[in-house]
């Protein structure tokens, strides 16, 4: 996890969401996140990005387990892939 990600929750006690493929490391970073940073306003939600029936169930899943007004900020932590 980004460590601009961690001093966010920990220096401005922000609410972090991480959008993420694999539920099971997606819990063991949220887990790692709250215990490095003491802020326990920290989750994960499942959502593959480059699909958007997924991105669409994740925003209906995202209003159902969540009272946010708003995202204070987003970091995103995407990967390149180069094939010949």
């Amino acid at each position: 996890m980004s460590v601009s990600y961690k001093v966010f929750c920990r220096e401005y006690l922000l609410t972090g969401l991480l959008a993420v493929r694999d539920d099971i490391k997606g819990r063991e970073t949220t887990t790692l996140i709250r215990n490095e940073t003491h802020n326990n306003r920290v989750d994960y939600f499942c959502v593959e990005l480059s699909s958007l029936k997924s991105v669409r169930n994740f925003v209906e899943e995202y209003k159902k387990r969540t009272n946010y007004k708003k995202i204070d900020i987003v970091i995103a932590n995407a990967g390149v892939m180069v094939t010949f």
